[in-house]
């Protein structure tokens, strides 16, 4: 949980946000775990604390993305369908990686720290939001999709190979691409 506190004592994670975008541009962020508990445990506490102590920024950013993304074609019902399909199922499959070989291979058991953290961030927007601002784990997962959504939901790679090529040149800084 979340707790007022200088001490990480008593605590899997700490943190102290400084909320100064109005006059400096930008916010700063400290987070620390104890380093006691499990890596996994010290994920998501250090995910939670940072989701509760931005919340608000986190929720204008998801009004601004959400807008900017989906609201602003002719055709965003399907452009979200689209996207919620994609971002659902390779959760589905990293998940699924993480329970198969999360044991045996560092870079899963890496991915299901970050996956981890993210669920502390979603649990701890989630845990201070107004109960109207609630997001749900897909909205997260968009809003990390962020910067590959226009792959994703425009299906570039799946075009012909010209298709592909045009897509990539007038819409990416890309200086190659691989089918």
């Amino acid at each position: 949980a979340c707790a007022k506190t200088n001490s990480i004592k008593n605590a899997t994670a700490i943190g102290n946000f400084l909320d100064t975008v109005e006059s400096k541009g930008w916010a700063e962020i400290s987070v620390r775990t104890s380093g006691v508990g499990s890596d996994l445990d010290q994920a998501y506490g250090a995910g939670f604390v940072e989701g509760a102590l931005t919340s608000s920024r986190i929720h204008q950013h998801w009004l601004n993305f959400h807008s900017a993304t989906f609201l602003s074609s002719s055709d965003n019902a399907t452009l979200y369908e689209t996207a919620v399909a994609f971002v659902s199922s390779n959760d589905q499959f990293v998940v699924d990686q993480i329970k198969k070989k999360g044991n045996n291979s560092p870079y899963w058991q890496q991915t299901a720290l970050v996956w981890e953290q993210m669920r502390g961030l979603h649990d701890g927007y989630n845990s201070i939001t107004l109960s109207s601002q609630k997001l749900t784990w897909v909205d997260f997962l968009l809003m990390n999709a962020v910067v590959d959504l226009s792959s994703i939901i425009h299906h570039p790679f799946l075009s012909t190979d010209s298709q592909a090529r045009e897509f990539t040149r007038s819409t990416t800084h890309c200086s190659a691409i691989v089918k």
